[in-house]
């Protein structure tokens, strides 16, 4: 009896050992299947982070040399258009150099102009440096624009100073310079040359009256030619309206 006794309970306590083992094997299956599905989960939730941009390949020196031209070139075409501007501001300056497009002219010489010129040169410069790479110019061109620099240097330190010159000398006043520029630079080979020479002689008055006001500005600061430069002046003046058609003295 007790033989039976034992083998029954040690058959129990196997049936218990299986049932247990068989436990633990279904609930580790569940537990990875569960840690499994989890890590899926979390893959398709992250967010990849964004492809890495590809750094453009440096430029050649061919490529450089290529940007170097067209730069220099865009830069020399704008200093031609600026110089067309300044060219298309001053009529006697058109004259010396041949062109007749403001033939009849005189430059205006008024202080209004010259601060409006003032204004213009630095815009100018300023403009430049904005759409212009200096690094990306050829030698000739940066030449250039250190040039344009200067000269805006140069005009900015006269400016205060402008009135400080003697608008009527015996060197090169206005009152000599007027007939001279017509008799040398106003040539006259067409009748709208001709009638340009009468509109110049017309529009005299307006130009020394500029001219005069400008002498007397200077004077109000002190700024008068010596006193044995006058004897001369007035004898250029007294020489320009002597004759015909202002007397018929010859």
């Amino acid at each position: 009896m007790k033989a039976k006794k034992t083998l029954r309970q040690t058959l129990k306590i196997t049936e218990i050992t299986v049932e247990s083992e068989l436990f633990m094997r279904r609930t580790s299956t569940a537990i990875a299947a569960l840690l499994l599905l989890g890590a899926c989960q979390s893959a398709d939730d992250t967010t990849l982070p964004p492809p890495v941009a590809e750094m453009p390949p440096a430029p050649t020196q061919a490529d450089r040399s290529e940007l170097v031209a067209a730069e220099s070139a865009r830069l020399n075409e704008w200093f031609e258009d600026k110089f067309q501007e300044t060219l298309d501001r001053n009529p006697m300056y058109q004259t010396y150099l041949g062109v007749k497009t403001d033939y009849d002219k005189w430059n205006d010489v008024s202080d209004a102009k010259a601060i409006e010129d003032m204004e213009i040169q630095r815009a100018n410069i300023a403009e430049m440096k904005t759409l212009f790479d200096f690094d990306l110019l050829n030698d000739q061109a940066k030449l250039s624009w250190r040039l344009a620099e200067y000269e805006l240097a140069e005009a900015e330190a006269g400016f205060p100073y402008r009135h400080y010159d003697y608008v009527f000398d015996q060197m090169r006043g206005v009152q000599s310079g007027i007939p001279a520029f017509l008799v040398n630079q106003h040539g006259v080979t067409s009748l709208s040359d001709a009638e340009a020479y009468v509109a110049r002689l017309e529009g005299v008055e307006t130009y020394l009256a500029q001219n005069i006001e400008n002498a007397e500005y200077s004077a109000s600061l002190g700024i008068m030619p010596p006193a044995f430069a006058y004897p001369y002046v007035l004898n250029d003046s007294k020489g320009v309206i002597t004759g015909y058609p202002f007397t018929t003295d010859v």
